[in-house]
């Protein structure tokens, strides 16, 4: 799955998968594991929600492809 779009409280990802709204997930975000919730799928995206919002610094790091 690659990583689409991300902030503090959630993120949308691409690729195949065969996950629900409702799925529990466990994410690793440059190393960071985050668990998550899947809000919504469509076709190959879906979008979560953390169940912490994760920090500013690990966001920006994400976003800055330095994780």
């Amino acid at each position: 799955m690659s990583l689409v779009d991300l902030s503090t409280f959630g993120c949308r990802l691409s690729g195949d998968h065969d996950l629900l709204a409702g799925d529990r997930v466990r994410l690793d975000l440059g190393g960071a594991a985050v668990s998550a919730t899947v809000m919504w799928t469509r076709d190959d995206m879906l979008g979560c929600r953390f169940d912490t919002a994760i920090a500013r610094p690990l966001m920006r790091s994400l976003v800055l492809g330095l994780a």
